[in-house]
């Protein structure tokens, strides 16, 4: 579970073993899973029940009809949070229970109640199967669920009586849509909504037919789907047909055989195990590629309505808008550093080189973990990961990374180096085509000016003001790393922290062509709860720099210019 809010990462179900229990019944952490593959968040609150159930009663002779009596009255369902689980590996539903809940709701168990953390299977047998169920989900079968999707309650006339959502599965490998029924009794009945075979034991009834919905049908693969709650359609994403198909005329009847071997009704041509509607393919300008993932939005600027695809071997993602018909990539922009907040530096450095011929820069150095408490580490943590962002001023310098370790052994003393070779261009001179210019600009070195780029009103500036500028003027690299410690109750803590590096000019001859710097810095480590991030003042970390007036061979291989360079 990620929170945003906090910034932090914590495992609420599995132990990254996979597991063959096909029940559950661990709490959290501790119930092992096996190749979950999709969640949905679902939240339910209790709400009395108004429909009126009776019982038939005995003949008596003094009856001219059969007495109907009223029945007890039906208890009101239990609120629940819970997270639906695609459990792939095993071909079933599964459920993580966020609150108290009665068995009515998590109707695998045999206790009264299920507590809050309880991980459990809610529907399939564990069979990798197409088979529907109309009484019990936990004797219905999948192969392979992939993707989930809810739909919001219905109303019914007003007040807070209403249907509960439904469930609605991609079955991979049945090349099927299913429908779980989220009803408030905790039976969870299963039928077919798209694609797939009448014989549950049929996986290969695959193919690219549009129609009737059931098995009238065709789908390939479907891996995702997503419910477009203001037009009551569903979205699937057909992966191996690379296509988006749709779902239109959606019933939300309960009194339909969901069967797969009898019945059938009128809606889907005699097909059994349909919710009925029919199946289209979704017009889109674009050439999709085994798109695998679908999500529903609605834009809180103009309310209309999108649809996010993830195009997978494409390597986009796809935003298509229902109300102007019009698709276009999404493009992702990830901010630079720019500024580097002074909690964050642990090291600075300082170099001088030459502005006419350009230079190099090794910016290298080692983060340690350790224990800002001075003592050992005594609970065991993860591996922390590095993700590393270097930062240049402009697209003219160059970065090759020579060597950036991406992980730190979860010992103390463990370190991890990084080293990267920066290549500082030269920037050009002009030479000066009027007396006026060459008045205004002449220097020490004769008709010769320099081009200050970040000093535009420079033409217009003295000599002493020029000399001034050219001896303050500085660029700054910045090399962030990105990472955080788990702790044993599976809380990661993030930071973040920065090398900093001042470039400045000269234009004496023996002013230094490279430069080489080095940051040590220790991953402060508080008794295994949290990392501490102490302002630049508390540990900044002194960097040795050694200036060196060296041949420029190194840079000549290196590859193509970039700005930025991240080791994710």
């Amino acid at each position: 579970m990620i929170d945003l809010k906090e910034k932090t990462v914590k495992t609420v179900a599995g132990n990254g073993k996979k597991g063959r229990d096909k029940y559950g019944g661990q709490m959290w952490n501790s119930q092992v899973l096996n190749t979950p593959w999709d969640v949905v968040y679902y939240k339910r609150k209790a709400r009395p029940q108004y429909q009126q159930q009776y019982t038939p009663q005995p003949y008596t002779p003094n009856q001219n009809f059969q007495q109907l009596q009223p029945s007890p009255a039906v208890p009101t369902p239990s609120p629940v949070r819970c997270l639906l689980i695609a459990m792939a590996g095993l071909h079933q539903i599964w459920a993580l229970y966020l609150d108290k809940t009665s068995t009515s709701t998590c109707s695998s168990m045999k206790s009264k109640w299920c507590s809050k953390g309880l991980c459990t299977m809610v529907a399939g047998t564990g069979k990798e199967e197409n088979r529907n169920n109309s009484y019990n989900g936990q004797r219905a079968s999948f192969a392979q669920p992939s993707g989930l999707c809810l739909t919001k309650p219905s109303s019914r006339g007003s007040g807070s009586n209403g249907s509960d959502p439904s469930l609605y599965i991609a079955d991979s490998e049945s090349s099927s849509v299913r429908r779980m029924y989220l009803d408030s009794m905790g039976k969870f009945r299963v039928l077919n909504v798209a694609g797939g075979s009448p014989d549950p034991t049929d996986l290969f009834s695959y193919g690219d037919i549009d129609g009737g919905a059931g098995a009238n049908s065709r789908l390939q693969h479907p891996m995702d789907v997503a419910w477009n709650y203001k037009r009551n359609i569903l979205y699937v994403a057909d992966s191996y047909n690379h296509k988006i198909k749709y779902v239109t005329g959606l019933s939300d009847s309960h009194k339909q055989n969901h069967y797969n071997n009898g019945g059938g009704n009128t809606t889907t041509g005699g097909i059994p195990g349909s919710t009925g509607g029919s199946v289209h393919t979704l017009p889109l300008p674009v050439k999709l590629n085994e798109p695998n993932g679908l999500h529903f939005i609605e834009n809180p600027q103009d309310g209309s309505s999108l649809l996010l695809i993830a195009d997978t071997n494409n390597h986009a993602i796809w935003v298509y808008n229902f109300d102007t018909y019009v698709i276009k990539k999404l493009q992702l922009e990830f901010p630079k550093i720019l500024e580097s907040s002074p909690s964050n530096v642990v090291g600075t450095a300082q170099i001088r080189l030459n502005r006419r011929t350009g230079g190099q820069l090794m910016l290298r150095g080692r983060v340690i973990l350790g224990s800002s408490s001075g003592t050992e580490i005594s609970q065991t943590i993860e591996e922390p990961h590095l993700n590393w962002t270097l930062q240049l001023p402009d697209s003219t310098w160059e970065s090759k990374e020579i060597k950036s370790n991406t992980s730190i052994p979860a010992v103390i003393g463990a370190a991890a180096d990084f080293k990267y070779l920066i290549r500082i261009p030269k920037q050009e001179w002009e030479e000066d085509k009027t007396n006026e210019n060459t008045e205004n600009s002449t220097s020490r070195d004769g008709n010769r000016r320099w081009n200050d780029k970040y000093n535009p009103d420079f033409e217009n500036e003295s000599d002493e003001d020029s000399e001034d500028e050219s001896d303050d003027e500085e660029e700054i690299v910045i090399l962030r790393c990105q990472t955080s410690v788990c702790q044993d109750d599976d809380k990661c803590v993030p930071v973040e922290f920065d090398f900093v590096v001042r470039v400045r000019f000269g234009d004496e001859e023996n002013t230094p062509q490279a430069a080489d710097t080095f940051f040590p810095y220790t991953l402060p480590y508080n008794n295994g709860k949290k990392i501490i991030n102490k302002a630049s003042s508390e540990i900044d970390s002194p960097a040795s720099t050694y200036c060196v007036d060296s041949s420029m061979e190194s840079i000549n291989n290196m590859s193509a210019p970039t700005t930025l360079t991240s080791n994710n």
